[in-house]
């Protein structure tokens, strides 16, 4: 698919329009297929017959399941195995509900929110926001995100990137137009399939377990900023890279991409729900 011209995405440079499903997308061989969910109407109350039109469930109003997101779009930032929760709904990138550090300039934005009143949107080469991780031996993590543009000639984007201590290996979810997304450590990779469209918007899943020196890695991508991972994914084993200590989030490398994130959720105990 062809990138949206800017000039129709407004003065965001790429945070007008996504859209957000509902259907499950199949990954590694052992991920499982479920039936689609109605997708979330525009919430301007467009017919959503326009490719422009926001279709993204913004948050503080009902869900798929018929509950109420409240402020966060859902976040219970106060769990107890709650270990980060960035949401951005405090208007900043940093302090309450952002990350500790920004590096180049990812902009704050209302404008089509994937999730709650406010989303992050990156619009270029390394710019991103990083977080610290509190040390345990198991971590769930997810975020959403859309593309409006993605980089040129097939290239890849890394839009997320999980640190471990002193490694010099991380973890880096990159997507690509025409390839899907996928999940990269080390010499290994996990394959999250399908083709991901532009102004779609997608929920991501990272489950990392620590046993002594061994590390299990399983990841998952379902369509749908507010829909919920399921309990199957892709996985990779290999040697323990040491504790998960942070995560960035937005464009991580020398590509260009235009994409709004949001929800950067961890949790010790499950995966975070959106």
């Amino acid at each position: 698919m062809s990138r949206i011209p800017r000039a129709a995405l407004g003065p965001l440079l790429g945070a007008a329009l996504f859209a957000g499903g509902c259907s499950l997308l199949t990954g590694a061989s052992d991920l499982t297929t479920e039936p689609a969910l109605s997708s979330t109407p525009p919430k301007d109350g467009s017919s959503g017959d326009s490719p422009f039109d926001p279709k993204v469930d913004g948050g503080g109003g009902p869900t798929e399941e018929g509950g109420s997101t409240g402020e966060d779009g859902g976040v219970d930032a106060t769990s107890a195995t709650s270990l980060r929760a960035v949401t951005f709904e405090s208007g900043s990138l940093t302090g309450t509900n952002g990350g500790d550090t920004v590096t180049g300039s990812p902009v704050v934005t209302t404008q089509y929110a994937l999730r709650g009143k406010y989303s992050m949107t990156v619009a270029g080469p390394s710019m991103f926001v990083e977080a610290a991780i509190p040390n345990v031996a198991q971590s769930y993590t997810s975020f959403a995100f859309t593309v409006a543009t993605f980089p040129d000639g097939g290239a890849s984007a890394t839009i997320a990137r999980f640190t471990f201590g002193s490694s010099a290996t991380t973890l880096d979810v990159s997507v690509s137009e025409g390839a899907g997304a996928k999940v990269i450590i080390g010499g290994a990779s996990i394959g999250l399939g399908g083709v991901l469209q532009v102004g779609v918007s997608y929920r991501v899943g990272i489950h990392i377990t620590l046993t002594g020196t061994n590390m299990k890695v399983e990841a998952q991508i379902v369509e749908g900023a507010a829909t919920p991972l399921g309990p199957k994914s892709g996985g990779v084993g290999m040697g323990s890279l040491g504790p998960l200590t942070r995560i960035s989030l937005g464009s991580l490398g020398p590509e260009s991409i235009t994409a709004l994130l949001d929800q950067l959720l961890v949790d010790s105990a499950a995966m975070p729900a959106p």
